[in-house]
């Protein structure tokens, strides 16, 4: 019988140790999971702040836009963009450009 014992004892403690090992691999699997889902949630919410403060530059734009729509002063616009954008300048006209950086 002591033989028989012996043998379940070892049974018993080498499914108890396969189980201790079973539950400590679940836990680290969890754990990184959590921290990894952490991670990107935190990459997505910067990411998303970027995107508003986009957005809202953006629909200020637009506002500017459509008021100068609305007030009839397209041409000083469209003149401006001309400029800025462009590079274009009226015939005759000096253009300096300040390459101080200032």
């Amino acid at each position: 019988m002591s033989k028989s014992r012996s043998k379940n004892e070892k049974k018993r403690s080498i499914w108890s140790i396969i189980f201790k090992l079973a539950v400590v691999a679940a836990s680290v699997y969890l754990v990184f999971t959590f921290v990894s889902g952490q991670i990107q949630a935190n990459a997505k919410q910067r990411e998303l702040e970027l995107l508003q403060a986009r957005v809202e530059l953006q629909t200020e734009k637009n506002e500017e836009l459509q008021r100068m729509m609305e007030a009839g002063d397209q041409d000083a616009y469209i003149e401006r963009m001309a400029r800025e954008k462009l590079g274009y300048a009226k015939p005759d006209e000096r253009v300096y450009v300040d390459i101080t950086g200032e």
